[in-house]
């Protein structure tokens, strides 16, 4: 969608009955943590970053594994429940972390 507001996002976000997000390869994954926000399911493919990001919230799959992509979208229909969101940091929080992993 080029151009989209962040109304539209939003929007997206809101109404989503899940986000997919098939990458190879992130930095981050910032659409995992704005999925979560808005309470929308998430299936991510199984990268450390996303596991980092998204925790136990988030379904993961092997990118390549198209059969167990469609399984999990699949099984993702018959859930109702949306699972917890990944807890948030502060940057306090964030930083005690990054100074407990240099020690």
């Amino acid at each position: 969608m080029s151009g989209a507001s962040d109304a539209d996002l939003v929007y997206c976000y809101r109404h989503a009955t899940g986000v997919l997000n098939a990458s190879l390869c992130e930095g981050f994954g910032l659409p995992l943590v704005e999925a979560a926000h808005f309470g929308a399911p998430v299936i991510a493919s199984d990268i450390a970053v996303f596991r980092e990001v998204g925790g136990d919230a988030v379904t993961y799959v092997a990118a390549g594994d198209v059969a167990a992509w469609e399984s999990a979208i699949a099984s993702s229909r018959t859930r109702h429940a949306v699972p917890p969101a990944p807890t948030r940091l502060t940057w306090r929080s964030a930083a005690e972390a990054f100074a407990r992993k240099l020690n």
